[in-house]
């Protein structure tokens, strides 16, 4: 185009005097070949874009090949790891199964020690009661070992309520067998006629002040 211009005002000057096609159709010669230079540039241009796309889709396909096989490979290890701690739980699962079975053996035999223990410990406090009573019963002692044996009055009151109703309880007024607690220590009241006896009645202590 810029050329044809050139040739144009040449002409017109009267710097060039030639009548043919190129001197008197110089600018539309130069559209011509303008039109046809910008034909072939937005065709290179247009291959260009569509090459570019061409390239753009193929690194699109091969990201999205490359994102399908990392998802397929971290999911692949993410159910290999959910599977490995699965059986694991499963495992610590069981080993808590058996502790707590092996707890409970050991929890009832304990308990049934015990129970055991317990029995013994009273069978020999009552034996060794026993047996000291028996002593006293059978041999001589003196006040200082006899308070040892029955430090209190209490202690007193209530082996003489053994010893005495040691065959059952029987009202000495109507020969009922049933009693309930009497007014005193360790005192009997039936439950008939309301006779009340206690435990130093009709023995030895019959009749003697608990303050003697």
């Amino acid at each position: 185009m810029f050329m044809s211009i050139i040739f144009l005002i040449f002409r017109m000057s009267g710097i060039i005097h030639w009548n043919d096609i190129f001197t008197v159709y110089p600018f539309n010669i130069g559209l011509v070949v303008e039109i046809v230079i910008l034909s072939i540039a937005l065709g290179d241009r247009i291959k260009i874009i569509r090459t570019e796309r061409e390239i753009a889709q193929v690194q699109s396909i091969g990201q999205l090949t490359e994102n399908e096989k990392l998802k397929d490979k971290v999911n692949r290890e993410l159910e290999q790891k959910v599977q490995e701690r699965t059986i694991e739980i499963a495992e610590k699962n069981h080993q808590l199964v058996e502790m707590n079975e092996e707890l409970r053996l050991q929890s009832e035999e304990i308990t049934r020690m015990n129970l055991l223990l317990d029995s013994d410990n009273r069978k020999l406090q009552n034996n060794v009661k026993e047996l000291v009573k028996a002593r006293v019963m059978v041999e001589e002692v003196d006040f200082e070992e006899f308070s040892k044996i029955f430090p209190t009055d209490e202690s007193c009151f209530r082996y003489l309520s053994e010893l005495k109703w040691d065959n059952g309880y029987t009202c000495r007024k109507c020969g009922h067998v049933r009693f309930c607690e009497g007014k005193d220590r360790y005192s009997s009241r039936c439950t008939r006629c309301r006779y009340d006896e206690s435990s130093t009645a009709y023995t030895i202590f019959h009749r003697l002040n608990s303050t003697s």
